[in-house]
């Protein structure tokens, strides 16, 4: 009888057991599922303000004394496929710039002289025109400054005439002439006077701040 109730108290042990595991499984929470998404950050970029002071009066003297006299000449009839056309282009009065945010612009003034071989007879005769060029303007990393100058447009104040017999030299000829030989030289005056007077590494070192990087 002993051994029966041993037994019996020994069963139910197991069962209560087994009852409270049941119950501590059926109570936990299940765990969730890992689950990755991959994403990108985007770089926060730096922004460094540089005070520029651009004196325009002597931007305009330092390219004036770069640029003086004649721009071209061409003295021979043979010269650019055998024109039979002679021309001569000259600086009339001082340079006039203006400031558009990044942008430079310049009133070139030019006298132009010009001979003309028609046949037997020689024409001559001569004109102004003015040329707009604009220089645009960026930073490079490093501070230094790069600039970019073309040709905008021109306009003649005063029309070269060159008539006889009925024959006329078109002046956009002409014109073209001038620009096409002219542009490569003031481009690259305007460029280098405009790199030294807007030094910026001079200025970021002024500041303090370190040159190698404009971040």
């Amino acid at each position: 009888m002993w051994k029966f109730k041993i037994q019996t108290c020994f069963f139910l042990l197991l069962t209560l057991q087994s009852l409270f595991l049941t119950a501590q499984t059926d109570s936990m929470p299940t765990a969730p599922t890992e689950k990755y998404s991959d994403f990108n950050v985007a770089p926060v970029s730096s922004q460094v303000n540089i005070p520029l002071n651009i004196d325009r009066w002597e931007l305009e003297q330092s390219i004036n004394k770069k640029v003086t006299g004649i721009l071209y000449e061409d003295y021979s009839y043979e010269d650019n496929n055998n024109d039979n056309l002679m021309v001569k282009a000259m600086k009339s009065s001082d340079i006039k710039i203006g400031f558009f945010g990044q942008q430079i612009n310049y009133i070139v003034p030019l006298s132009i002289w010009v001979k003309k071989k028609i046949a037997f007879t020689e024409l001559e005769g001569t004109g102004d025109i003015i040329i707009k060029f604009v220089t645009d303007f960026s930073v490079k990393d490093d501070w230094s400054l790069e600039t970019k100058t073309h040709v905008e447009s021109y306009q003649w104040t005063k029309t070269p005439m060159l008539k006889t017999m009925g024959v006329e030299v078109p002046v956009k000829y002409i014109a073209d002439i001038v620009l096409d030989k002219s542009k490569g030289k003031l481009a690259a005056a305007i460029d280098e006077q405009v790199k030294k007077t807007l030094n910026l590494q001079k200025n970021i070192k002024t500041l303090g701040t370190p040159c190698n990087s404009p971040f």
